[in-house]
């Protein structure tokens, strides 16, 4: 009997490995073939498909991101220029500062009334005036003018001086409509000091 055993034992050694590769064999092709088999590759593919498509929508949704987020830093940035440029345009026509600039000097040959003078003051803000000064002494719009007569003020206007210069002495202009006569000097630089 041990002769028996030991000449079927490497039978059934030789048994038990073969089937072992044969079990390992189908395992294996059975993987082979999901991966292979024409359905399973389809949904590989068409999941394959929408990502891409998924993929390229989220990009195109970024570089719409990124552009609105760059217009609105590029509008912020306008709004905070346009707000300073107008708080210091508001603050030139209440008086609040100092303003330097090219413009025009007036110097009438006589005394002025207070109608001429407001007359005058109405027409320079016409012509396009960014502030005028009185003896030194700002204009602005609540400006009140207490005195009948004007005993040859000095008047200086900043704005465009060529224009200025030309509407106050062209024929008919303002300095011949308030009847009076007066020296106007274009200035490079005249300086108006603000609301004492």
């Amino acid at each position: 009997m041990k002769i028996y055993i030991i000449k079927y034992s490497s039978l059934i050694i030789v048994a038990m490995i073969l089937g072992y590769a044969i079990v390992s064999q189908l395992k294996i092709e059975s993987k082979i073939n999901e991966f292979i088999d024409p359905k399973r590759s389809s949904v590989i593919a068409l999941e394959v498909s929408e990502l891409i498509k998924t993929n390229q929508q989220l990009l195109t949704e970024q570089r719409d991101l990124q552009e609105q987020k760059n217009k609105l830093a590029s509008t912020d940035n306008d709004s905070e220029e346009s707000i300073a440029k107008d708080i210091e345009k508001l603050k030139i026509i209440s008086g609040l500062t100092e303003v330097v600039g090219p413009g025009v000097q007036i110097e009438p040959s006589e005394f002025l009334q207070t109608v001429q003078l407001i007359d005058l003051i109405n027409a320079l803000r016409n012509i396009g005036a960014d502030a005028i000064s009185i003896d030194d002494q700002r204009v602005v719009m609540n400006t009140f003018l207490d005195e009948e007569n004007f005993p040859k003020p000095v008047i200086k206007v900043i704005g465009d001086s060529d224009v200025l210069e030309n509407a106050l002495t062209r024929k008919g202009g303002i300095i011949e409509q308030i009847g009076g006569n007066a020296k106007v000097t274009t200035q490079t630089e005249l300086v108006l000091p603000a609301v004492k």
